[in-house]
């Protein structure tokens, strides 16, 4: 801390420093500072998301729906649908710490939270919409990476999910009571799931594999 670093013989001036060399840039600290996004999601969309922004979960754990990267508008459309159904939806709600890799990315075991006091939620058309619950969920701890350009804005977030824990926005869904499809459901390899998700059709098995074993 600054009081060791004193008493160690580094000046003031070398702390200011080093504390200013070492600052996590603006937009990490607002991704992650553990407050709502409705009163924080315009923010960062105008000012610190890049306009070719892109979200993705990864790892062997993801849900194979999620793995092909989002857009920014969509990403925003997916952030806003859970916001509206769960009000104080918070990426970080335990405020876990941030550190950097060696790749110059920043990232946080996290917890995402919302409590479900908004409208009927269902993370996709064609699944049936949960109404008001009233439960609160905590989806993780997952990963979250934030890549920067040269200029600070966030270009890439990437989220790995753990073993055997609900991850994403169907997490949410489950965790209220939604029923994912299952094999041979209606809306599994239909245009419609597999467009709104952005399903590669040579991925089209292993999801179908995925609901199979999470159903």
């Amino acid at each position: 801390d600054v009081e060791a670093a004193l008493a160690g013989g580094k000046t003031q001036e070398e702390i200011d420093a080093y504390i200013a060399a070492n600052a996590l840039p603006a937009a990490v600290v607002k991704f992650f500072d553990g407050e709502p996004m409705a009163g924080k999601a315009e923010e960062l969309m105008g000012t610190h998301f890049d306009d070719s922004m892109t979200l993705a979960f990864v790892g062997d754990f993801a849900p194979p729906p999620l793995k092909e990267p989002l857009p920014k508008a969509m990403a925003g459309e997916v952030i806003g649908g859970l916001v509206k159904s769960f009000p104080d939806f918070t990426f970080n709600s335990g405020k876990a710490p941030v550190y950097k890799a060696e790749d110059g990315s920043y990232y946080a075991d996290i917890v995402v939270s919302g409590t479900h006091t908004g409208e009927a939620y269902a993370p996709m058309p064609g699944l049936t919409p949960v109404e008001k619950t009233d439960k609160k969920v905590d989806i993780g701890p997952e990963k979250f990476s934030l890549f920067l350009s040269e200029e600070g804005k966030v270009v890439k977030i990437t989220i790995e999910p753990k073993e055997g824990k609900p991850a994403g926005p169907p997490g949410f869904y489950t965790e209220i009571g939604g029923v994912l499809p299952g094999p041979g459901a209606a809306t599994v390899g239909s245009p419609t799931f597999h467009m709104v998700f952005k399903v590669p059709k040579a991925d089209e098995a292993e999801m179908d594999a995925y609901w199979k074993e999470h159903e």
